[in-house]
């Protein structure tokens, strides 16, 4: 059971940090006050909270493919 929670949890994870670097490409380039730089603070927040809610002793390394 409680490695089914933690597989869903990087799930939350891994969901939340794909849609951190859409907003990321989306805000991209664009002015402070645009709508898209508030999705791209919101979908930061998102992927922080859900990193931080994590059980104790788990870390998410994230590398670049690129």
């Amino acid at each position: 059971e409680a490695q089914v929670m933690i597989i869903n949890a990087v799930k939350d994870v891994a969901s939340a940090l794909s849609d951190l670097i859409s907003a990321t490409k989306n805000a991209s380039g664009k002015n402070v006050s645009d709508p898209a730089m508030m999705t791209l603070k919101e979908s930061a927040k998102k992927t922080d909270s859900l990193i931080e809610g994590l059980p104790d002793g788990y870390t998410i390394y994230v590398s670049s493919m690129y």
